[in-house]
């Protein structure tokens, strides 16, 4: 099993009452880590590319309130 995973895009809604599209990263036990949201899908893909190798390399990933 990896140690983190990647979540999907999924379109989510902000405050008052905004669309956004964002995924998760999740750690061992399949709770959600951190989420990262983002105007466009567009943009969300991007990132989302992004994060892949650095997801399936990462030691240690903390979200810090």
């Amino acid at each position: 099993m990896d140690t983190y995973n990647l979540g999907k895009i999924a379109s989510t809604t902000g405050g008052r009452g905004a669309l956004f599209h964002g995924f998760d990263i999740y750690g061992v036990h399949g709770i959600p880590i951190v989420s990262f949201s983002f105007e466009t899908r567009e943009q969300a893909e991007a990132a989302h590319k992004a994060m892949r190798d650095i997801v399936a390399t990462a030691k240690l990933i903390t979200a810090h309130p």
